[in-house]
């Protein structure tokens, strides 16, 4: 009896080596886990849980997720190109001030740790 490991060592593997998958940097991996497991602590003892295993088609397939038509995908990635024009402007202004913060902490602990500064009225250092 065969299982989807077996499936895919018959059927997938060759497909994919043959288009190239198989050499660097590419790696083919069989039965993918995503985590090692939660550490569980109990007392003195420590164990872990088992790990999740990555996707595979059958899983996704049993999602049964809705696909959108060809159409309605072309609306959303226009909506999302749109609303990307509207990010990029705001990023640079962002980032300048996230500089400038930066430059204003950079000189508040300079003055703290080189002789004091004012905190409310009361004098702060040496």
């Amino acid at each position: 009896m065969s299982n989807e490991a077996d499936t895919c060592r018959k059927y997938v593997l060759p497909k994919l080596v043959d288009a190239g998958w198989g050499n660097e940097p590419h790696r083919i991996n069989e039965q993918v886990t995503f985590t090692d497991g939660w550490i569980i602590l109990a007392g003195n003892k420590v164990r872990r849980r088992p790990q999740k295993p990555g996707l595979n088609l059958l899983s996704i397939r049993a999602l049964n997720l809705p696909i959108p038509s060809l159409i309605e995908q072309s609306r959303i990635v226009a909506y999302l190109d749109n609303l990307q024009t509207n990010v990029d402007p705001l990023k640079c202004p962002q980032s300048k001030t996230a500089a400038e913060l930066d430059a204003i902490l950079t000189s508040i602990l300079r003055k703290a740790f080189q002789g004091g500064f004012a905190y409310h009225g009361q004098f702060i250092g040496k």
